[in-house]
C-alpha cells in the first residue's frame, strides 16, 4: 500500500499534532506501508531535520514542497495564516494528484477537498468537529473520505452527517511504549530534571490552551500548599508560590518528568465541545504508560479511555475536588498503585502500532471491530 500524508502545516513543530503525525507515519512504515509524508515548506527556528527532532527510525520519505510563506502585521496576521493555509493546501492536493497513490491520508479537510476525481482512498482523520465547517465535511462526503475518529463523540457528529456507520471508525491517539515505560526511579529522574526529592508533586504536561484546564490545577494548587504543582509546557517559566512553570520541554524528557510526579493530572474543561466530547490526548496515554496514577476530570472523552480502576476522576472545573482527588492518592498508596497498574497494563492496547494495525485494516476493508 502506498499512503501520502498531506500535512497542511509547519514541520518538525514543536506542537503536539507534529508528533503525532510524524509518529503516525513511522508506525505505518514499520506494518509496511510505503509512507511519504508531505508538508509545505515554512520558515522555522527549529534547524534539526524532521526524524533527528522527532527521534524516529529514518523508515519513510518526507517531502518539504515550496510554498507561499508569508506574515501580515498585527491583527492581519491571522488572515495571512488562512491564505497561506489555502494556497498550501491546493499545492498539497496538486502533489497527491501527480503521485495517485493508493491512499491519501491527512488531519485537514482543505488538502482532501481539492482531490476531484482522484482513484485514491481518502482518509480524513478527524481531531475536532466545527459546525462551521460541515459544508467541507460535505464535500468529504461527496469524495467517499473515509474517517478516523478519535472519540465515540466525534463518530457520532460524522454519522449524524451522513456518513455510514461502516466509514467512520474510533481510534483514540497512542504513545511510544518504550519511550515511556522507562526503568527509571523516581529520584532519578528528579535528580536528572532538578526537581526536589523531598517534595510531593503534582504534575501537568501539555499545552496551556484554555480548555485543558491549566486554571483549575493552578487554583488547585491553594488547597495543598505543601505539595509542588509543576506545570510541564507554554511559554512560561517562573514559580508563583507552590506553582513551578518550566516551560517548553522537548519531547523527548518527557518521560524523565512524567517519571518524576507522585501523581499526573488531566484537569479538562467541560465547557467546550472539543474537552468533553472530542479529544483523545497524547498525554493520556504517555501518563499511563509512565507507571504513575492519573487524576482526571470525569469527561466523556476521557472515560473512553479511563475509569475508577485505571485513574481518579474528578468533577471537571472544581479545584477543590481535584484537590481532594491529589489528596485520595496521597493518602492510599495501595489505591495508587492498583489504578497505576492497571492503566500501564491497559495502555499497551494504544500503542502507535495497535492504532496503525487497526486503520490498515479498517481502509482495507477487512472485518474488524469498529469501536
Amino acid at each position: 500500500m502506498d499512503l501520502l500524508y498531506l500535512a497542511n502545516l509547519r514541520l518538525p513543530t514543536e506542537k503536539a499534532h507534529g508528533i503525532q503525525i510524524a509518529k503516525m507515519c513511522e508506525a505505518f512504515s514499520d506494518q509496511g506501508v510505503n509512507v511519504t509524508l508531505v508538508s509545505p515548506t515554512r520558515a522555522s527556528p527549529i534547524k534539526e531535520n524532521l526524524f533527528s527532532f522527532y527521534n524516529l527510525r529514518d523508515n519513510f520519505k518526507f517531502v518539504s514542497i515550496p510554498a507561499a510563506d508569508f506574515y501580515f502585521p498585527g491583527f492581519l496576521d491571522r488572515l495571512s495564516f488562512h491564505i497561506k493555509s489555502f494556497l498550501s493546501a491546493k499545492k498539497l492536493s496538486d502533489y497527491a494528484r501527480k503521485n495517485n497513490p493508493d491512499v491519501v491520508y491527512s488531519r485537514e479537510e482543505l488538502s482532501l477537498i481539492f482531490l476531484k476525481k482522484i482513484p485514491s482512498t481518502i482518509v480524513y482523520e478527524a481531531h475536532k468537529f466545527s459546525f462551521l465547517k460541515r459544508p467541507l465535511y460535505g464535500l468529504l462526503l461527496r469524495r467517499k473520505a473515509r474517517i478516523i475518529a478519535l472519540t465515540e463523540g466525534l463518530k457520532r457528529e460524522f454519522t449524524n452527517l451522513g456518513f455510514s456507520e461502516r466509514d467512520v471508525i474510533v481510534a483514540p491517539d497512542g504513545v511510544d511504549f518504550n519511550k515511556f515505560a522507562i526503568n527509571v526511579s523516581k529520584a532519578e529522574a528528579r535528580t536528572k530534571i532538578g526537581l526536589p526529592l523531598d517534595k510531593k508533586i503534582a504534575l501537568y504536561s501539555g499545552s496551556t490552551l484554555r480548555w485543558k484546564g491549566l486554571d483549575t490545577f493552578e487554583r488547585a494548587s491553594k488547597f495543598l500548599p505543601d505539595i509542588n504543582f509543576v506545570v510541564v509546557g507554554g511559554n512560561y517559566t517562573g514559580v508563583k508560590e507552590n506553582l513551578h512553570y518550566l516551560g517548553y520541554q522537548l519531547h523527548s524528557k518527557i518521560p524523565f518528568y512524567l517519571k518524576s510526579a507522585d501523581i499526573l493530572v488531566l484537569p479538562n474543561r467541560k465547557d467546550e465541545r472539543i474537552s468533553r466530547l472530542y479529544t483523545s490526548p497524547m498525554k493520556l496515554f504517555e501518563y499511563m504508560a509512565s507507571g504513575r496514577p492519573i487524576v482526571a476530570s470525569s469527561l466523556p472523552s476521557i472515560k473512553e479511555v479511563l475509569d475508577h480502576e485505571t485513574s481518579v476522576l474528578v468533577k471537571p472545573d472544581d479545584p477543590q475536588a481535584l484537590a481532594e482527588g491529589i489528596k485520595i492518592i496521597l493518602q492510599n498508596n495501595d489505591l495508587a498503585e492498583k489504578i497505576s497498574a492497571n492503566a500501564f497494563q491497559k495502555v499497551n492496547n494504544f500503542t502507535w502500532q495497535a492504532r496503525v494495525d487497526k486503520i490498515i485494516r479498517f481502509i482495507s476493508n477487512e472485518n474488524i471491530n469498529l469501536i
